[in-house]
């Protein structure tokens, strides 16, 4: 489950990340988490939402946000306003 600081509480967000990053850099991690896509099950189970990575030569990672920015924050790009379409 992610903590994406909603009144609901944390979202169960389901990935096929275990082939590339070790548990130890997974829990806890802060992350950038897409929330506008729809519910999908996985395997049966249902995820609400996706986690942002990237790939480097260093391997792939998880996309951060900014140090100062609170859990739950909208994370926007610079010149995209970030509202939904």
């Amino acid at each position: 489950t992610i903590d994406l600081g909603e009144p609901a509480g944390p979202r169960q967000v389901l990935s096929g990340l275990a082939q590339y990053l070790p548990i130890e850099a997974v829990r806890g991690a802060r992350v950038v988490v897409l929330c506008n896509l729809g519910a999908k099950k996985l395997g049966g189970v249902e995820s609400q939402g996706m986690v942002l990575c990237a790939k480097s030569e260093a391997g792939l990672g998880f996309v951060t946000p900014p140090d100062a920015a609170p859990v739950g924050e909208r994370v926007c790009f610079q010149g995209f306003p970030g509202e939904p379409e």
